[in-house]
């Protein structure tokens, strides 16, 4: 359903329910506080009554009649029979006067301590006699009227009856205006609340457009990020910053694949050229020998190709992995060293050589693979009679491997790619002979996968250093 998968509508009645939540305890405890003041108000006035009634029955004197105390009930569970005549305060000046204190609707009923009635400013004149109260004063409240049961010292109950019909009324009028306020606080804060919703998710619905449009061949389209200080800011900037390197890949996989496709074109061609040649008449049985010789020569080519492929897909794959032998990669550099003295003697190139002894843990096939790579690479690159220096030392926890050697170096832009994958710094010409152009991201790759890292220096004209530095599982003993 749209409502329940939509983040702003989520969001809205979530803000709603609080919403609805904290108005309605507020106008509860606003109207609760008002009934309360209310009421209060009343009892007061109703107290206030009770202590005029009982000054107006001080001055106008103690009533006729006598005084006795009040008996027990009369015949036939009766009031008490009253004694004395009636009082003339009755209809003057005591009744007058308790009027001009009684509420619209409420009345004030005054008997004496024997039972007999005093006055009332209600019509009803027989009203029964209500228990004796004491000295206390009693208030209580029935449906729209609030009654004051009370004593005076010399023993006189008072019966204050006060309508609160009018407070009522008002409280009914403050609940739906609260109410009403409160609808209208309610309506205004969901309209904002989907406003503000709207405007946070904007960046969301751009996002999600942009991401529309990308496809594995169009990854040059960037989320737009409006600000990058704020959660989605952020967010887009970490999905740019992986489309960047999704981007990169892809582009690497193509060029890879292209690079793979044109080497192996080559010793293919080689191969179907000798075997149509050797094939399209009889020749001497040195031709074929001949043919036969280019086409193993092209088949270990493509053979060496493929390996190095293979190589670098289970590198990338994880899928190869790396012992944990402990040797020296001291005396593994110095065999390589001595295994390709005779290619170095061909060009007229000489080795220096500044190894320190460093046992340590790894794997020797493939860091020999390393020191056979980076050696075969300063003397392809090197001049004619030039010097390659060699040097393994200990620093700190690791060791540092430098390859130097006196070539003619490489500008800036060739040593961002020195080591991509079939990179060649002069598209133009081919790989050298024997050469895939896959073993500096071999070399990378190993080393990487011994937690190491590989730099590379270099300018033209001034040779070119690499600097290998990984980690010792061993530390050398001083």
């Amino acid at each position: 359903m749209f409502f329940s998968n939509s983040i702003r509508w989520r969001l809205q009645i979530w803000h709603g329910l609080i919403l609805l939540a904290v108005l309605g305890g507020f106008g509860i405890t606003a109207w609760r506080l008002e009934q309360e003041r209310t009421l209060a108000t009343a009892s007061e006035r109703l107290q206030e009554s009770f202590n005029n009634g009982m000054r107006l029955l001080r001055q106008n004197g103690p009533p006729d009649g006598g005084a006795r105390p009040r008996s027990g009930p009369g015949p036939e569970g009766g009031p008490p029979p009253r004694r004395g005549g009636p009082s003339p305060l009755h209809l003057t000046g005591l009744e007058a006067a308790l009027k001009a204190e009684a509420t619209p609707g409420g009345r004030i009923t005054v008997w004496r301590r024997d039972g007999m009635l005093i006055a009332t400013t209600g019509p009803d004149r027989d009203l029964p006699v209500p228990p004796d109260a004491g000295v206390r004063t009693v208030i209580t409240r029935n449906g729209g009227e609030l009654t004051l049961l009370g004593a005076t010292p010399p023993g006189e109950t008072f019966l204050v009856v006060r309508s609160i019909a009018p407070e009522l009324a008002a409280l009914r009028r403050s609940a739906w205006q609260l109410s009403a306020a409160g609808l209208a606080i309610l309506g205004l804060g969901l309209a904002g609340g989907w406003w503000a919703g709207g405007r946070a998710l904007q960046p969301l619905a751009a996002m999600t457009a942009t991401a529309g449009q990308l496809s594995a061949g169009n990854l040059g389209e960037r989320l737009p990020v409006a600000d990058p200080g704020n959660e989605l800011g952020r967010l887009a900037a970490v999905l740019n910053a992986m489309l960047g390197r999704l981007d990169a890949s892809f582009t690497q996989q193509t060029r890879f694949i292209s690079d793979a496709a044109h080497e192996l074109r080559t010793p293919v061609t080689v191969m179907l050229t000798q075997t149509q040649t050797a094939l399209r008449r009889d020749r001497p049985a040195e031709e074929y020998r001949q043919s036969l010789e280019a086409c193993q020569r092209a088949a270990g080519r493509m053979r060496q190709l493929i390996e190095s492929l293979l190589a670098l897909a289970r590198l990338d794959a994880g899928d190869q992995p790396m012992k944990r032998l402990r040797f020296d990669l001291a005396r593994a550099a110095a065999e390589q060293v001595e295994l390709l003295a005779p290619l170095a003697a061909v060009r007229h190139i000489s080795i220096q050589q500044n190894l320190t002894p460093l046992p340590m843990e790894g794997d020797p096939d493939y860091l020999t693979l390393v020191l056979a790579n980076l050696l075969t690479n300063a003397i392809h690159y090197n001049r004619e009679g030039g010097e390659i220096r060699l040097s393994l030392t200990k620093e700190g926890p690791e060791a540092v491997l430098t390859v130097t050697d006196t070539g003619e170096g490489m500008s800036p832009e060739a040593l961002g790619h020195i080591f991509d994958r079939f990179y060649r710094a002069d598209q133009s010409r081919s790989l050298p002979a024997g050469r895939t152009g896959l073993g500096l991201a071999i070399t990378k790759s190993i080393i990487e996968a011994h937690r190491g890292s590989i730099t590379v220096e270099s300018s033209p004209g001034s040779g070119t250093t690499f600097t290998v530095r990984l980690p010792l599982a061993i530390k050398s003993q001083d």
